[in-house]
């Protein structure tokens, strides 16, 4: 007996081969569709989804406070919550980096003082305002002693006593000022700003603090650039504020690092003031590694790029603010506060930026806890150890799904208010995605029913033929005496045969499919990032397992099915 019978009449086994092949590739194409489908509607689920912060709250203003645990235990707990995301924030350090002059909030107070020396510009001319006289002049910088701005020129306004009607500078005068920033409605520095001490005191400022202590040094005529250096020196030295321009020179690449899991969660993000220029933002996938976003303009300052590396040591907490004001206390910072002891930081190495992003407005007239300034960078999670101490109320968010948002509301709403805490939820597009996503669900049902047909045809047929092409070479070994494993045998060689090649086409197949249309479609409605070619390939590789194994089953009823039929009607 011929162990090669199963190649008789090859041309048979040739076609049935090639049914098998175009009928399992049709499965996987719509496996692999609804698979793709399953990944983009998972998206836009997410990404559409309700985001959601909570304040404690006094005559219905905001106020940034810890959490009670509870409340984070509601959340956490809660059905219609998807996701809640604690977004620490750390203090770092990036070496080589310089940060920029940005009026946003007061997370950098101490690092908003200038110390310039130059050439006054133009003549003074005062104004009154409502708490006091301002001298305002145009100063041509020759020298940046401190601060992160500016270069060439600025324009200096000091503010005195509401009776002060003589200029404390006339044109041409070579002072040197410490002063604060000036900001523009945008939080873009244009100017320096310098108080006189009884103007402090009028407001309740603190005329010793290293952050108020402003000061107007005139240099003589005709001094070189050596001796304007000494008498700056020694002015310094015996007003405090040397100690002032030391601590500059630390917060010279010290930044805000904060540590996401998405960034899609952030508030100001969710709700689109804060956007990514360039590159793409932080997502789950990037958890552990070392990736980065930071700020367009904070890049454009440095010479950065999207691809380009920096080198961050991060500290494992980060500076708060204890402010007596009511609405800042809490306020955490990678910047220290006037008093604040400088942290450890341990060295992390390199990070890619992977992004940058900007913002469409930030409200500088009050606190707003949801945005950024231009020198917070945005790091993934994974990295840094997190504390019940970093669990605070402008570093946590939730997110609650679309279908899911009423009952939400309908749970905590009322719940949260008597307790004294307002529910902020944004809509990042549910309400427009909605119908879309049920059109899209429907289609992938039936894009899996037609998967599931495939799968049925290709077993069905696949064994059908099986059995009918060798039931005459089955009852010819029966005959000759051969038991039923014997007999069966040819049945399993042939499935072997043919079953083989096929389903490695039909893998081929599919994978080519995918690169040449669906990677190219997902590309565009998935923009996290694809899958890899290794999950793509075990996820066609398991799919073939299971119809392998259901032809197999159905492969071995038959068999035993046809074992108790007549052998003469096998030989007919």
């Amino acid at each position: 007996m011929s162990r090669f019978a199963f190649l008789r009449k090859p041309l048979k086994l040739v076609l049935i081969t090639v049914l098998m092949i175009l009928i399992s590739t049709a499965m996987l194409v719509f496996c692999l569709q609804s698979f793709l489908d399953g990944l983009v509607m998972d998206y836009f689920k997410n990404s559409t989804a309700y985001v959601g912060q909570i304040y404690s709250r006094v005559q219905d203003y905001p106020m940034l406070k810890d959490i009670p645990d509870n409340i984070l235990q509601q959340l956490e707990q809660a059905d219609t919550v998807e996701k809640v995301m604690a977004a620490p924030v750390y203090s770092a350090k990036a070496e080589g980096l310089t940060c920029v002059a940005d009026g946003f909030g007061n997370t950098e107070a101490l690092n908003k003082k200038l110390f310039v020396e130059g050439i006054v510009s133009g003549d003074p001319f005062l104004f009154p305002t409502g708490i006091g006289m301002v001298e305002q002049f145009g100063l041509k910088i020759t020298s940046n002693w401190g601060g992160n701005w500016p270069d060439k020129s600025i324009v200096v306004q000091i503010f005195r006593d509401i009776n002060t009607d003589v200029p404390q500078v006339n044109k041409g005068d070579h002072i040197f000022l410490v002063g604060r920033y000036n900001f523009n409605a945008n939080g873009d520095a244009n100017g320096m700003l310098l108080f006189d001490p009884e103007i402090l005191d009028s407001l309740g400022l603190k005329t010793d603090s290293a952050i108020w202590n402003h000061s107007i040094l005139r240099l003589p005529e005709g001094l070189s650039e050596e001796e304007s250096a000494s008498q700056i020196k020694t002015f310094l030295q015996e007003t405090g504020l040397n100690e002032s321009l030391a601590l500059m020179s630390e917060l010279r690449d010290m930044f805000t690092v904060h540590q996401v899991e998405e960034m899609s969660m952030l508030l100001s993000v969710a709700d689109g003031t804060t956007f990514i220029t360039e590159g793409r933002e932080l997502h789950a996938g990037d958890i552990g590694s070392r990736k980065c976003v930071i700020n367009q303009a904070l890049a454009r300052k440095n010479g950065l790029a999207v691809g380009d590396m920096i080198y961050l040591s991060i500290a494992d907490s980060c500076y708060t603010y204890g402010s007596d004001l009511e609405d800042l206390r809490g306020w955490n910072s990678g910047y220290p506060f006037e008093g604040d002891t400088l942290l450890d930081y341990q060295k992390y190495g390199e990070f890619e930026i992977v992004g940058l992003y900007s913002e469409k407005s930030r409200k500088l007239g009050s606190v707003d806890y949801s945005h950024y300034s231009r020198n917070d960078i945005f790091i993934p999670d994974g990295l840094v150890p997190q504390t019940n101490a970093d669990m605070q109320a402008r570093s946590v968010t939730f997110r609650v799904l679309g279908s899911d948002y009423e009952d939400f509301m309908n749970e905590f709403e009322v719940s949260f208010n008597e307790q004294g805490y307002t529910i902020n939820m944004i809509d990042t597009g549910w309400e427009n995605l909605e119908n879309s996503f049920h059109i899209m669900s429907q289609r992938r049902v039936l894009i899996k029913v037609c998967a599931i047909v495939a799968l049925i045809v290709a077993v069905l047929s696949f064994s059908v033929l099986l059995s009918v092409h060798f039931r005459y070479e089955f009852a010819v070994r029966r005959l000759m005496g051969a038991n039923l494993r014997e007999a069966a045998g040819i049945y399993i060689c042939g499935f072997l045969v043919t079953a083989i090649p096929a389903v490695i086409i039909s893998i081929a197949s599919s994978f080519c499919a995918y690169f040449l249309w669906f990677k190219e479609k997902t590309a565009v409605s998935l923009p996290v990032g694809l899958p890899t070619n290794g999950l793509i390939l075990s996820h066609l590789v398991g799919w073939v397992c299971i119809e392998l194994i259901a032809v197999f089953v159905v492969l071995i009823c038959s068999i035993m099915i046809t074992h108790k039929k007549s052998l003469i009607g096998l030989l007919k």
